[in-house]
């Protein structure tokens, strides 16, 4: 499996509608959307959508999590990422990171921390996406090749 990402601003939600209806890719990770995904977004095949979502889907829902983090005086927040689908923060969670939110942070710095470690759940979802292709396939993770730190490659 080649790894390529392409990257794509989107403002709106028809915009989001035009881009996914041009079939390009089979899975699309998303980040800072602040929207509600459209129905027809599902509507597209076996298209997956990935979101990271900066808060607990389990406890710090809806607009803004790492604001409300601040606010609310919370000692960590968790960068969350799940399989998007119809129902609203419902999907497959991925992976999830825990941050420690110190007195000093603010949304800024709190947010550079978890932009900064999202290079490791990028390769979770991979990861993920890698194991339902090769079992599509017939093949499962212990025949999958490993590099030296035991990360998939195809």
């Amino acid at each position: 499996m080649e790894l390529q990402l392409d990257f794509k601003v989107v403002e709106s939600k028809a915009e989001l509608c035009d881009y996914l209806s041009g079939g390009k890719c089979k899975y699309y990770i998303m980040y800072e959307f602040g929207m509600i995904m459209p129905k027809e977004v599902f509507e597209f095949d076996d298209r997956k959508v990935f979101n990271f979502y900066p808060g607990s889907i389990m406890t710090n829902r809806g607009a803004h999590p790492i604001v409300w983090s601040i606010l609310n005086d919370e000692k960590y927040t968790i960068m969350t990422v799940y399989e998007v689908t119809a129902s609203v923060d419902e999907g497959k969670i991925i992976s999830q990171k825990v941050y420690e939110i110190e007195e000093e942070d603010s949304v800024k710095t709190l947010k550079e921390k978890m932009e900064n470690g999202a290079e490791e759940q990028l390769l979770s979802v991979y990861n993920y996406i890698f194991e339902k292709e090769n079992k599509n396939l017939g093949r499962g993770r212990d025949n999958a090749k490993k590099d030296k730190k035991g990360r998939l490659y195809d």
